[in-house]
C-alpha cells in the first residue's frame, strides 16, 4: 500500500502490517511498549516532514512541487495544539514536525509558509500560564515563537535560516562578534503577512532563506509586507542533498 509517508519495517525486513501513517504508535500500549514503538510521540506523517538535510528528496518522492504542496496543504488542514491527541496531522505541541511549515519554501511557495506560520502563531500561542501549545522542553515551544516573531527560523544542522513572516516591524539581533543583524518588516501587521520583495544590505534578495554567515556578520534585511501573496522566493530554493529531477 502506498502510504505517501515513511513506513517502518519489521525485524524480518517486511513492511509493517497493518500500518496507519496517522497513528501515534507510542501511545498504543496493546502492541508496543513506550520505547518499542516505531515512532516516539508522533505519527509517520509527522515524522515524514523532518528531513532537514534533504527536503528536495522528499519533494521528488512525492512527485514534484505541485503534489508536494498539496501533500503539505492536507497536512495543515487540521492543526492541533497537543502532541498527544492521536490525530496524526500537524501538531505544534511536539517537536517531530516543527519544521514542516517551512518546507513550502523548498517548493517555491514562500507565501504558503508565511500564511501557515501566521495561522499557527495566532491560534496556538496566547497569554497566561497555558499560553504554550505543549511542554516547552528546554524552551523549544517558546523559542519557536520567538524565532518566528522575528521572522527567521534555523534549519537544524544546516547553515541557513528560512525567512518567514515577522510579527515585529523591526528586530535587532546582537550576534557574538559584536555585529548587529536588523530585520525591518515594513508595514507588517495581522493582515500584511506576505513578503512582496526583499533586500539584504541594500541589494535585491530573491530567495526566502539566508546563509548563517549572512546573519552572523551583521547587516540589514528589509521585507516589504502586504496583504496579498506574491511570487517572491520562488526561483532560488534552499540547499538540499538531492537535486531537482
Amino acid at each position: 500500500m502506498n502510504t505517501r509517508t515513511i513506513r517502518p519495517r519489521e525485524a524480518n525486513g517486511e513492511w509493517m502490517q497493518p500500518y496507519d501513517p496517522l497513528k501515534i504508535y507510542s501511545l498504543d500500549s496493546a502492541r508496543f511498549s513506550w520505547w518499542g514503538a516505531p515512532y516516539y510521540e508522533g505519527s509517520g506523517y509527522q515524522y515524514s516532514t523532518y528531513v532537514p538535510h534533504d527536503v528536495q528528496g522528499l519533494i521528488n518522492r512525492l512527485g514534484g512541487d505541485a503534489p508536494f504542496v498539496a501533500w503539505l496543504d492536507a497536512f495543515f488542514d487540521n492543526i492541533t495544539g497537543s502532541g498527544q491527541d492521536n490525530s496524526g496531522l500537524y501538531s505544534q505541541g511536539n517537536e517531530p514536525d516543527l519544521l514542516a511549515a517551512f518546507l513550502y519554501i523548498h517548493a517555491g511557495r514562500a507565501d504558503r509558509t508565511q500564511e501557515t506560520l501566521r495561522r499557527i502563531l495566532a491560534k496556538e500561542y496566547r497569554l497566561g500560564r497555558a499560553g504554550l501549545p505543549g511542554n516547552d522542553d528546554a524552551g523549544t515551544m517558546s523559542s519557536w515563537y520567538v524565532w518566528n516573531a522575528v521572522g527567521l527560523y534555523p534549519n537544524a544542522g544546516q547553515p541557513y535560516y528560512y525567512i518567514g513572516s515577522p510579527l515585529f516591524r523591526r528586530a535587532r539581533i546582537n550576534v557574538s562578534n559584536g555585529s548587529v543583524f536588523t530585520i525591518d518588516a515594513l508595514n507588517a501587521s495581522a493582515i500584511n503577512k506576505y513578503v512582496q520583495r526583499a533586500t539584504l544590505n541594500g541589494q535585491t534578495l530573491d530567495r526566502a532563506w539566508l546563509w548563517h554567515t549572512e546573519v552572523t556578520r551583521g547587516g540589514r534585511l528589509v521585507l516589504w509586507m502586504r496583504d496579498k501573496p506574491s511570487t517572491w522566493g520562488r526561483r532560488r530554493r534552499p540547499p538540499s542533498v538531492s537535486r531537482e529531477p
